[in-house]
């Protein structure tokens, strides 16, 4: 059963506010002119609650665009409604015809059926016209996506039966800006609450990542935009470089760089510049460079200079790396060069290997010299990028990957605490560098929570620990 959350509760009390203020307009009206008639005469709680339904979003964002929307729509199509009745009715002194007629279709005894009826073409075609001076003028103000809504108004306010059209568009603008007032004041209303701001949270992604199409829920962007929102310290790691891990984020409001490269770099995704990177060695890249030509295999290799990853590929030896090659061609992130690579540091070495050659390939870099100071990571090429299950890819990286060192730069404080999410194997690292782990994984330590893999879980053991005073 699904639960009732937040946004139900919030749009209900929107509502109730709005039918609150058109009992405190009955009030009013009653206490000046000792009657309740006239009281829909500029507030109408149906237009009001409607608005305010509307603009209830899942972040302060959103309901910041919807309330636009909705405001901008009805004065869009209101305005353009009252100025056609009043064009038809006053200039030139016609009775407007939907008001001739209630909503129940009874018509006043005095009009003859075919004069009644013939009155109705003019007011029809004006109403046309008005519904593309509406659109056009939505396009003109750069808020097409306020069309549909505005559209609506219009009609409602020339079309509506038995109504005095100039009185109810009116009537429909105040009530619908009301609304949205309403539902903004209830949306960004928050009971004080303690916020444990001395706690930097590590998510590590790939394990719930099916693959580089991948893409957050609306729930998971909800949950963690709003916990940087309010001053959790967030971020993310995954053995992805920038080029595929930051359009994954699209929607997710970060405030802190996320640890991409398995922690090998980390990368401030609004000033796009890298704040740390761990290199190997330039021995061990131009042992790891000379090894592999041996066994004519061709990497990628990464390096980053000047806040740019540049990826080197002197040859494509298969299908499966023309894949990844099309994913880094032309991205905002990363500069492919199909050259010869430079001899100098690298942050990492990657090789996509069929299947079959795979644990042959792992032997002979496990035999190296150099293997104590390396990290050998092996994924399914399906899993990170999709498809292609017949072969693998092997990430090589610097040893000291392991000890996170990107970490001191986002916990920069010896009272910092740190809280981990393991949910890949490839991400063991992590418990070794937190004060305090959830895993999706069964693994055994002391301080890890065992949970089933699923990142709703994990996000909302962030949000129990942000707003808790103190951490065991």
């Amino acid at each position: 059963m699904p639960k009732i959350g937040l946004r139900m509760i919030k749009t209900a009390i929107s509502v109730f506010i709005c039918l609150l203020i058109f009992v405190l307009v009955l009030a009013i009206n009653h206490k000046i002119y000792g009657t309740f008639d006239g009281a829909t005469k500029w507030y109408t709680p149906f237009f009001a609650a409607l608005a305010a339904a509307y603009s209830v979003e899942t972040t302060k964002q959103l309901s910041f665009n919807q309330a636009k929307i909705r405001i901008v729509a009805s004065i869009v199509g209101g305005m353009i409604g009252i100025l056609g009745v009043f064009i038809y009715t006053i200039i030139f002194r016609l009775d407007w015809p939907f008001s001739d007629i209630d909503s129940i279709g009874q018509v006043s005894d005095d009009i003859t059926p075919l004069g009644f009826l013939l009155s109705f073409i003019v007011p029809s075609l004006l109403v046309a016209l008005s519904v593309i001076a509406v659109i056009y003028s939505c396009v003109l103000i750069n808020q097409k996506q306020a069309a549909f809504v505005s559209v609506l108004t219009l009609t409602a306010v020339m079309c509506s039966l038995g109504t005095n059209p100039i009185q109810y568009g009116f009537t429909r603008i105040l009530s619908t800006i009301i609304g949205v007032i309403v539902a903004l004041v209830v949306n960004l209303f928050h009971l004080p609450r303690f916020k444990n701001k001395n706690v930097v949270f590590i998510l590590g992604v790939d394990g719930y990542n099916s693959n580089d199409t991948y893409k957050f829920s609306g729930y998971e962007k909800y949950s963690l935009s709003t916990l940087s929102y309010y001053g959790a310290r967030i971020s993310i790691l995954s053995t992805r470089t920038p080029t595929t891990l930051i359009p994954m984020l699209d929607g997710i409001v970060l405030n802190c760089p996320v640890l991409c490269m398995n922690g090998a770099a980390l990368y401030d995704t609004k000033d796009k510049k890298y704040l740390y990177v761990e290199n190997l060695s330039k021995a061990h890249t131009e042992l790891l460079r000379e090894k592999l030509k041996e066994i004519n295999v061709t990497p990628f290799i990464n390096f980053v200079d000047s806040h740019v990853l540049y990826t080197y590929c002197s040859n494509v030896d298969n299908e499966a790396m023309r894949v990844m090659l099309d994913g880094k061609r032309n991205s905002a992130y990363s500069c492919y060069v199909p050259h010869e690579a430079p001899h100098k540091s690298a942050v990492s070495l990657v090789l996509v290997i069929e299947n079959e050659k795979t644990e042959n390939i792992l032997n002979i870099l496990n035999n190296l010299e150099i293997r104590n100071d390396l990290i050998i990571y092996k994924y399914s090429f399906e899993e990170l990028i999709g498809g292609f299950a017949e072969y693998s890819i092997i990430k090589i990286f610097s040893k000291k990957v392991d000890d996170l060192k990107a970490l001191e730069y986002i916990a920069d404080s010896p009272d910092i605490k740190k809280v981990g999410v393991v949910a890949h194997e490839n991400d063991y690292h992590i418990l070794d560098n937190v004060d305090y782990s959830i895993t999706t994984l069964n693994v055994v330590k002391d301080g890890v929570v065992k949970v089933n893999n699923r990142m709703d879980y994990a996000l909302k053991k962030f949000r129990q620990i942000f707003y808790r005073r103190k951490i065991n």
